[in-house]
């Protein structure tokens, strides 16, 4: 748990010299809580020291524990980001802190835990890229030696919505979207659509006697895990917990377990979030001593649900098997359902053991299939 309430610590000079009064907390200035996007961020604002000593996320807030030199006045604090992102991989938004001391002669040394809502730097990477994405805040201020960033931390917004209380649309939107994390506008589709088409053709009998209704999708690999080898320096790192260079990237992605199994030099990364594996692996491969970064795939052949975004929704492919299941279906039974007049419909059934030739839309249908098959592979970037 980290902590929460403001510490100062006064010198000797401070008690003795500068007058403080009672050695109290004094608070900053309101209304300097939230990030302000402004194209010239970077110009000189407030010129007083500061040090930023540590940086975390907590939902849409960013918060920095911070040093300075007073005590004795009220002491202002502003976080102004450009409204731009740098062209580099991973993405980094530039955030400049500024401290106003009010002429505090006290000489204290301060510390404290300011925040900042971080939502208008989420809102302008919707603005710019069409969604919620990862990248990280550049923190800077005017004390830093040479200008460098004091700070780099992690951000994703979407995070914080995962898991969500329908785990197959959530892992539905993961595979039509190819997005670290499901966006809520296709998860909320997926959804709707399921439970209509459920509702309407649910108690439909299949090629194996059940109800159409308890045929599910199941990615081909498991949301919300990855696979990592690193190497035997920074395995021999990881196994002792001393490895860090994953640490900003575990937080922001709400890590809950790390399992080290040095049989097969390998790390897997359990978070709470659903994430897309695939995705999650790009960011995980530019850290120091990773040299794969993969998902935890699943193999073998079962019933499944086929989508694919086909104007002017999406459509699906339910898929009935059975026969020596998981090792390789015998039969399939192929339900195939568009959109149509702002309604699903059902445009046939295909059993490819007893149907010959096969109807005019399987071709159309045979793109689902083929669309899962591609997601299934880890094209990493």
């Amino acid at each position: 748990m980290r902590p929460r309430k403001r510490i100062l610590f006064f010198g000797v000079f401070c008690i003795l010299v500068s007058g403080c009064l009672n050695g109290g907390t004094v608070p900053t200035a309101p209304g300097d809580d939230v990030l302000i996007v402004d194209p010239n961020a970077d110009e000189t604002l407030f010129l007083d020291p500061l040090w930023v000593e540590n940086a975390w996320i907590e939902g849409d807030d960013l918060k920095l524990q911070v040093s300075y030199s007073g005590g004795c006045k009220t002491h202002r604090f502003r976080a102004y980001a450009v409204d731009s992102f740098t062209a580099s991989n991973p993405r980094e938004l530039p955030v400049f802190l500024r401290h106003d001391s009010n002429g505090d002669g006290c000489r204290a040394i301060v510390r404290e835990i300011v925040s900042f809502d971080i939502s208008p730097a989420r809102d302008l990477h919707r603005d710019i890229f069409g969604t919620d994405g990862l990248f990280y805040f550049q923190i800077n201020t005017l004390s830093a030696p040479d200008n460098l960033p004091v700070a780099r931390v992690a951000y994703h917004s979407g995070v914080w919505n995962s898991p969500r209380p329908d785990p197959e649309a959530e892992h539905m939107a993961l595979l039509l979207t190819r997005q670290l994390v499901a966006p809520q506008e296709v998860y909320d589709q997926v959804h709707n659509d399921l439970q209509a088409l459920r509702e309407v053709y649910g108690d439909e009998r299949t090629g194996d006697d059940r109800p159409l209704r308890e045929v599910t999708f199941w990615a081909p690999w498991v949301p919300g895990e990855l696979l990592l080898q690193l190497d035997p320096e920074s395995l021999e790192l990881a196994r002792q917990g001393l490895y860090t260079h994953w640490n900003d990237l575990n937080n922001a992605l709400r890590i809950e377990d790390i399992e080290v199994s040095p049989v097969i030099n390998s790390v897997w990364l359990i978070f709470l979030v659903q994430l897309h594996p695939c995705e999650a692996a790009n960011w995980y491969l530019s850290l120091p001593g990773v040299i794969f970064a993969g998902p935890n795939g699943r193999g073998g052949d079962a019933p499944n649900i086929f989508p694919r975004f086909l104007e002017p929704g999406i459509s699906y492919v339910f898929r009935e098997a059975w026969g020596d299941c998981p090792a390789g279906c015998i039969n399939s039974d192929y339900w195939y359902f568009q959109k149509l007049n702002g309604e699903y419909n059902l445009l046939g059934r295909f059993n490819p053991r007893v149907d010959d030739p096969p109807p005019s839309w399987w071709e159309n249908a045979d793109q689902n299939l083929w669309f899962y098959n591609q997601q299934s592979l880890c094209w990493i970037r």
